[in-house]
This record gives structure tokens, C-alpha cells and sequence, in this order.
């Protein structure tokens, strides 16, 4: 590998990450089929947040888009967490999570149904963390990215366009 792209330098541009066929490709795919979502984008501490509502009366839950985490992570104290818009059910076992800033054990979760626009995902396996002290904006947790077909943004209109599997 001869480095890393990320957010700091794609995000002046329109790009998809098309994880079905390896590809990243300089332009946002909203031309090629109707999306399953489109989600508006809020910069915040240099991540990109996404606020998905989760229907009638359950709030909401905002997410960092993560190109890099292999499973939905949320935030929060035990399985309390999501800012109470989601059902966390308890799964056996523990998990190691291991980050930039080291390695530890975390309990294993899954959320019951979480809304991306259009797509619902049940009983998505899940880890749960302990918020950490650095949480910009007080994000819920990192939504993975590669649990997509695809993902378009648009830096001009601030969205990111999403393809179901």
C-alpha cells in the first residue's frame, strides 16, 4: 500500500465507492439506478455525520460514515446505547476492538431494525463502546460503509446516495 485517502482530501469531490466491485471511481453515481437512500451530510470535527430518522416516535440516531470499521459500532453505556432510537439486543461473547488508539473488549449487540432512508437493517450485528471523550457532535456511534453495495457522495449538495445489496 503506498497510503490512504481520506475525507480531508475526497471530500471537495464527487466520488463512489463500489464495494460489490472493488472500485472507486470519480463521480457520483445518481445517474445509474434510483438509490435506496439519500442522506443529508453534516461536517462535524472533520468527520461527515449522517442523522437517520428511525420512525414514528423512536427519534433519531446520528452516525459517522466509517469506510473502515467492520461492524456497526454504537456508542453508549452498556447496552443502553443508541440515545435510546434503537433496540440494542444482547449477543454472546465479547469482541476485541482494536482502533488508532489501541485494542480493548466490548460487548457484542444487535440492533433490532436501523433505518438508512429506504433500507432497514434487522438484527445487525453490532459492538457497543463506551462513548468516547472525543465523540464530535455526539455522534451514536460509526455506520459502516461497506455493508452497502454502494456509496455515492456529492460534495456539492452535501448527500451521500446509497445502493442496498
Amino acid at each position: 500500500m503506498d497510503g490512504v485517502l481520506g475525507q480531508d482530501f475526497l471530500g471537495d469531490f464527487d466520488y463512489t465507492l463500489d464495494y460489490l466491485h472493488g472500485r472507486l471511481t470519480w463521480t457520483a453515481d445518481g445517474e445509474m439506478s434510483e438509490p435506496a437512500a439519500r442522506l443529508t451530510l453534516a461536517p462535524e470535527g472533520g468527520r461527515l455525520l449522517a442523522t437517520l430518522p428511525q420512525g414514528a416516535g423512536r427519534g433519531v440516531v446520528r452516525l459517522v460514515l466509517d469506510t473502515g470499521s467492520a461492524a456497526l459500532v454504537i456508542f453508549g453505556q452498556g447496552l443502553g446505547g443508541g440515545g435510546g432510537a434503537l433496540k440494542l439486543l444482547p449477543a454472546s461473547g465479547q469482541a476485541r476492538l482494536r482502533s488508532v488508539a489501541g485494542e480493548r473488549t466490548v460487548e457484542r449487540a444487535f440492533v433490532q431494525a436501523l433505518r438508512v432512508g429506504g433500507l432497514v437493517m434487522n438484527n445487525e450485528p453490532a459492538v457497543v463502546v463506551e462513548r468516547p471523550g472525543s465523540a464530535e457532535g455526539h455522534a451514536d456511534g460509526l455506520l459502516p460503509l461497506h455493508r452497502f453495495a454502494r456509496v455515492s457522495f456529492n460534495a456539492r449538495e452535501r448527500c451521500l446516495l446509497i445502493w442496498g445489496r
